[in-house]
């Protein structure tokens, strides 16, 4: 049972390789595992210094990632019982201490702030579908590149084991004071799903999905074997059958060039360097459009051959059949193949590469100076105005070429916006380049502002397209010698 379990966690590849891909989540999931680790410890062996063990990278683990706040609180109680039932092997004193500073602090700051992101909307990952759709099939597809039923069905019945266990187990109520670590796991894991079902139906919480939900696969996985591993029947080695799929999904899909997790948001770097090599006809670098989660990727490969092409055109982007290429999945933008050339295809981002066969058709609408303002640290600078009451049907390619000095030398928070206002004052479509990405390592904080953007028909009415540079980091900027274009395109 023992090689079953490390089985599960070491060769579940998806689940190591989330470590370096998903920032404070992956961080999480090491310091979950420490957690449950030493509150296992502390329940078979009570004393002060595990207690503080498990306290720290309970903490931790908790300002790594608010999605684990259930099982922080879960944790917290199982500890304080197990200090109750002894409290003659603990020291009071550094027990309060402990519980004060690494429980009680954070998790009343952390529930506010909590209140607060959701009061913004900012916690708007997964959705209320149902927890075996989002949370349980987006987990399975995660880590077991499947969220085929008979996998469901296998977590499901397992769900039903364990409740028998508990009932079981707790049907003397003198058993709730003898906890083993396979009571610590069994109950986190039911005590996890029943206040995600319960945060839904009263508090119209979002299921977890994928990344904020893979915490329950070691929950799941210590659970199933603990508790199995309590049963003296031979009948138990049974569950290692399931579990060989995990070695043999780690063969099968054992490679040294790409993840799987999340390989539809790699963009290849060929397709940067495809796309640079392509020359213009405008002397503008071309317009790229694509999903908004290939945004970094692009500006990341941009920034290392010194900003010499447009950010990914994010806004829009499956009504855009107007920029010059569009890095896209098959069926995400209708219409592409009668006006698009693939030039290449990425068989485990599933992405491909298109260029626009024929150059649009550019009318001159307007050209505008951009009038020359220095040492300014205005948040806001205006370059230009434009009203869209005769223009809700057309098309529109817009060019900015500005010469721009941060004169405290380094290029940070900053925008070239262009922004579709409505009567009411309200935004409707929102377009930008952010200049720090692309010229966050430009000497002495000179640049010269270049870029284009295609703004596909509104079909809005009455509304007012403004052009400005959003100076978030408030530095003292030069700008000189600026001008815009607009055209019609078709």
């Amino acid at each position: 049972m023992q090689w079953g379990l490390i089985i599960s966690l070491w060769f579940a590849h998806n689940f190591i390789e989330f470590f370096g891909f998903c920032r404070g989540y992956g961080m999480s999931m090491a310091l979950l595992v420490a957690a449950l680790y030493y509150t296992a410890l502390f329940i078979k062996q009570p004393n002060t210094r595990l207690l503080l063990w498990a306290l720290f990278f309970n903490a931790f683990m908790l300002l790594a990632n608010l999605s684990l706040f259930n099982t922080f609180a879960l944790i917290n109680l199982a500890l304080g019982l197990v200090c109750f039932l002894n409290y003659k092997q603990i020291s009071t004193a550094k027990a309060v201490a402990g519980f004060v500073l690494l429980s009680a602090i954070p998790g009343v700051y952390l529930v506010r702030y909590m209140f607060e992101l959701k009061a913004r909307g900012l916690l708007y990952y997964g959705t209320t579908e149902g927890f075996i759709k989002i949370t349980l099939g987006t987990v399975s597809e995660l880590v077991f590149s499947t969220r085929e039923m008979p996998v469901l069905y296998f977590i499901i019945g397992f769900f039903y084991l364990l409740i028998l266990y508990l009932v079981y187990k707790f049907k003397d109520i003198k058993q709730f004071f003898k906890l083993q670590p396979v009571d610590l796991f069994a109950g986190l894991l039911l005590g996890n799903v029943v206040i995600i079902y319960f945060l839904a139906a009263v508090m119209q919480v979002n299921y977890p999905e994928d990344r904020v939900g893979m915490y329950l696969y070691p929950l799941f996985v210590l659970a199933a074997f603990f508790i199995v591993d309590v049963y003296q029947s031979k009948l138990k080695y049974a569950l290692l059958i399931p579990v060989l799929y995990i070695p043999l999904h780690f063969v099968y899909t054992a490679n040294i060039t790409h993840s799987k997790v999340w390989a539809w948001e790699h963009i290849p770097r060929s397709y940067f360097n495809r796309v640079l090599e392509t020359p213009t006809t405008n002397g503008y670098p071309p317009i790229v459009s694509g999903y908004k989660m290939r945004t970094l990727t692009w500006a990341y490969f941009n920034m290392r051959k010194g900003a010499r092409q447009n950010q990914i055109q994010e806004t829009d982007f499956r009504d855009n059949l107007y920029a010059d290429f569009i890095i896209t999945r098959t069926g995400e933008v209708k219409g592409i193949d009668s006006l698009y050339t693939k030039l290449d295809y990425d068989e485990p981002s599933g992405l491909g590469l298109y260029k626009r066969k024929v150059l649009v058709t550019r009318t001159p609408l307007l050209v505008a100076n951009i009038a020359d303002k220095l040492n300014t640290i205005d948040e806001y600078t205006d370059f230009c105005k434009l009203a869209l009451d005769t223009l809700a049907m057309k098309n529109l390619l817009f060019e900015v070429d500005c010469k721009v000095k941060v004169l405290d030398g380094k290029v940070s928070d900053s925008r070239l916006v262009i922004d579709i206002i409505s009567p009411d004052k309200k935004s409707v479509a929102y377009y930008y380049q952010q200049l720090d990405w692309l010229y966050g390592r430009q000497p002495n904080g000179e640049y010269n502002l270049k870029h284009s953007f295609v703004i596909p028909a509104t079909r809005l009415k009455d509304c007012t397209l403004v052009a400005y540079y959003w100076n978030i980091g408030k530095q003292p900027v030069n700008f000189t010698g600026g001008r815009i274009k607009v055209y019609t395109v078709e």
